[in-house]
């Protein structure tokens, strides 16, 4: 009997790596019907060139009016335009300057640049997974495994074709991870201003330092930050980050504006607005940031003891923490479930070392995820008043809390 289930099990592997190995091949050819049938412009990306572009019209201290970005963007389109006019950018100005040569090429061919970039860094964290996979003796089919259900993931598609920065924050993530672990605080200051790409997603690996006390880190951290602040004003104006901090506060309480359909995210926000409607989205957007900042108090307090990278629980602490993170974000859309693969990556190690029966039920989860997420897209999407992306994160937010507890029995005991 036992040889007959494992041989069941064996063949359901193969038959999910050979599709999610079809679905890799399958956005080969979606990338190319988008190319062919000329949408690539309806990208995030376009909104990153409008500010490149902006920068090198010698008008960077207009970054963040919408009314100037409206213009560049609608003569950069040439008669293409998006619903309201503008999709805004709406990141940090150092992102901007740092990338801007990339506006001495046209749009098409600056996006295929940054794709390029997407590629590279797409395997820089494919090497770091498997070789941190390697150096925990994982077998290899469970690195197979690895590397198939991460290229198949939907939201690394999506993020590759927006040609926006969800993977390059996933890389700081992975990086930040590992300057941590070897307790090398200058790399990990370096990182940690690198995920400031994506602000939200980075307040909670902020948290975790701050309450782990590592103030060498956040010191350097924070003088990297100062460093940037005063290359970007001098060389965009001095009014350039209040009128950063006054967009952000703009397009945080738009509903269905400028690219931004809550009913479409996938945190709490958007939950609440799919249950509830968009008549009392005020009131869900101050719960939101109620439970954010909430939930933040609680990685404070988990984080209140020694901190000590090299245990076990250090993995599972900063996955629980940071799908926190995700579950109660601002803003946080499709692509974005992009940050699941680390922590998801994260309680599976810890799971292989503590409970192996549970490390295979989150691997045969993981290995289906790809086709499970396309057909919620695909069929479900509008039959659900939630999406599927969020309630991984809820479910894995509840088994990672419940590990936790066990975690923390078994220390006391």
């Amino acid at each position: 009997m036992k040889n007959f289930s494992t041989s069941i099990a064996s063949l359901v592997s193969r038959v999910l790596i050979a599709i999610n190995v079809g679905i890799i091949f399958s956005y080969f050819g979606l990338w190319a019907i988008a190319t062919q049938n000329d949408i690539l412009w309806r990208a995030d990306f376009t909104a990153y060139y409008t500010a490149w572009d902006i920068i090198r019209a010698g008008q960077g201290a207009q970054l963040y009016d919408l009314g100037t970005q409206t213009t560049y963007q609608l003569d950069l389109l040439d008669g293409g335009r998006f619903t309201d006019g503008v999709l805004p950018y709406n990141y940090p100005p150092y992102m901007a300057l740092i990338l801007y040569p990339l506006s001495w090429f046209s749009l098409s061919a600056s996006y295929w640049i940054f794709a390029l970039i997407q590629i590279l860094i797409l395997s820089r964290v494919l090497y770091l997974l498997i070789s941190s996979a390697r150096s925990r003796g994982w077998n290899r089919t469970e690195i197979l495994f690895l590397a198939v259900v991460f290229c198949a993931f939907p939201p690394l598609f999506n993020s590759l074709l927006l040609g926006n920065f969800t993977l390059l924050v996933l890389w700081g993530w992975f990086e930040l991870y590992r300057a941590l672990t070897l307790q090398r605080d200058g790399s990990a200051a370096l990182w940690l201003v690198l995920t400031t790409a994506k602000l939200q997603h980075t307040v909670f690996y902020g948290v975790v330092l701050l309450a782990g006390r590592r103030w060498k880190t956040l010191f350097l951290a924070f003088g990297m930050m100062v460093g940037l602040m005063i290359v970007t004003s001098l060389a965009l104006g001095p009014t350039l980050w209040p009128d950063y901090i006054k967009l952000l506060a703009q397009l945080g309480s738009v509903f269905n504006q400028y690219g931004i359909t809550v009913r479409d995210m996938i945190n709490f926000k958007g939950l609440l607005v799919n249950l509830l409607g968009e008549t009392y989205f005020t009131t869900i957007n101050l719960v939101n940031l109620l439970m954010w900042f909430v939930s933040a108090l609680v990685v404070a307090w988990l984080w209140r003891g020694a901190w000590e990278p090299q245990s076990p629980d250090f993995s599972l602490k900063l996955a629980f923490s940071l799908t926190l993170g995700l579950i109660f974000s601002p803003h946080s859309n499709v692509q974005d479930a992009l940050f699941l693969v680390f922590p998801v990556f994260l309680f599976y190690m810890y799971l292989r070392q503590h409970t192996p029966t549970q490390a295979q039920t989150l691997g045969w989860l993981a290995l289906g995820s790809p086709t499970i997420l396309l057909i919620s897209e695909f069929l479900l999407r509008n039959e659900l008043p939630f999406h599927l992306p969020f309630l991984l994160m809820l479910g894995l937010a509840v088994w990672m809390g419940a590990a936790l507890r066990r975690s923390g029995l078994k220390h006391v005991s």
